[in-house]
């Protein structure tokens, strides 16, 4: 048998694949079978495999795209901004907290990979009527199959809440319609929690799910566990402003002395913040090696507390950064890809809150809040 293997030069598809040990570039594969000893199947199954390496292990670092804003350029000036000029695809991955058809358009044909959000409202009517969801699909996906989709989140906190009860039916029925159309090997399922899911936090390893969340979280982690990451909030932020017992600098991942958990040493609340939802559920499923995404952190620029400004935003974000990307994951999973969505690419002065409006890193004329993207 003789088998003829190509590399095609395609740096629009090339990602970069994370090891502790080293970074593999792995480009895209076509097997050119010359002999009928290496069958169809045989072929697709490593184009797929290759496939699925290049997304579950892309650029770890993006942002959050809301458009919650009186005064927002846009979506075709946004994405221009984002794949051309100084910027260049800089920012590989977007995670758009809603439907929206203007915003899917800029994105045809870019190199930016898509996570996009349904919203509340959809979820009860895509869980209990698999039509609606396959129409929502088909809107959605085929239509626009010139975007690189990752993430389809049902909800985003939507747990605890009145459409919690929906949020896996929901799920399943995305599943379902997504492996008709064969697309499980480019498009995941999952939602998106706060820390409210958790009875406790601290120290990381107390971690577990709420009384009132476990009936929900335990069949939606189970679900999951093979098929893709449960997306978290991790807002250090938040937990410091209603703890006056958390510093500045644990928060702001300076901290010079460690908070100790057994024989795990914690620099940053990011970290334990994690780490508390990876002890919850490997106490749900019994097992270790599960996957998290963050799916929102930050740090607002303006807001009703004093540490909500710009310097403690910058160093917040870069620090961050430079966890992410420097492949450290954390104490307790150290070999963690550590995917995460920076909250967000501009301030949102229609939320309900100050704290909540102030999140951004560029202003609407995209000059820098602060540095962080270049």
């Amino acid at each position: 048998m003789t088998a003829r293997i190509s590399y095609i030069d395609m740096s629009s598809v090339q990602c970069e694949y994370r090891s502790r040990q080293a970074a593999l570039t792995i480009p895209l594969l076509v097997i050119m079978a010359t002999s009928s000893a290496m069958s169809l199947a045989t072929v697709l199954g490593v184009i797929v495999l290759m496939h699925q390496l290049s997304f579950a292990s892309c650029a770890d670092l993006g942002v959050n795209y809301g458009t919650h804003g009186s005064n927002l350029p846009s979506p075709f000036t946004v994405i221009n901004f984002l794949t051309s000029g100084i910027l260049n695809n800089s920012i590989p991955l977007i995670r758009i907290q809603e439907p929206n058809q203007e915003i899917l358009q800029a994105l045809r044909g870019t190199k930016l990979v898509v996570s996009l959000v349904i919203p509340d409202s959809s979820i009860p009517l895509m869980a209990s009527d698999f039509g609606y969801a396959k129409s929502w699909v088909n809107t959605f996906i085929p239509q626009y199959k010139d975007i690189r989709y990752r993430y389809l989140i049902v909800g985003s906190e939507s747990i605890p809440g009145p459409s919690a009860q929906f949020v896996l039916p929901a799920m399943l029925n995305l599943h379902d319609i997504l492996g008709q159309a064969g697309l499980l090997n480019t498009i995941m399922v999952t939602t998106a929690v706060s820390a409210s899911v958790l009875g406790a936090s601290y120290p990381p390893s107390a971690g577990h799910f709420s009384p009132q969340s476990a009936a929900i979280m335990g069949p939606i982690v189970r679900f999951l566990y093979d098929k893709a990451p449960l997306m978290i909030h991790a807002q250090p932020y938040n937990s410091l402003v209603s703890d006056p017992g958390i510093s500045l600098d644990y928060a702001l991942f300076e901290a010079r002395e460690p908070v100790l958990d057994g024989t795990y040493r914690y620099y940053s609340l990011f970290e334990a913040i994690v780490d508390a939802f990876i002890y919850a559920i490997e106490k749900e499923l019994g097992e270790e090696g599960v996957r998290i995404v963050v799916g929102q952190t930050g740090w607002p620029v303006a807001g009703h507390s004093s540490y909500a400004n710009i310097q403690n935003a910058m160093t917040y974000n870069n620090n961050l950064k430079a966890l992410v990307q420097g492949d450290k994951g954390t104490p307790r999973r150290p070999d963690l890809n550590l995917e995460t969505y920076i909250l967000e690419l501009f301030c949102e002065d229609l939320k309900s809150t100050l704290d909540d409006q102030s999140f951004g890193t560029f202003y609407s004329n995209f000059s820098p809040i602060y540095e962080l993207w270049n």
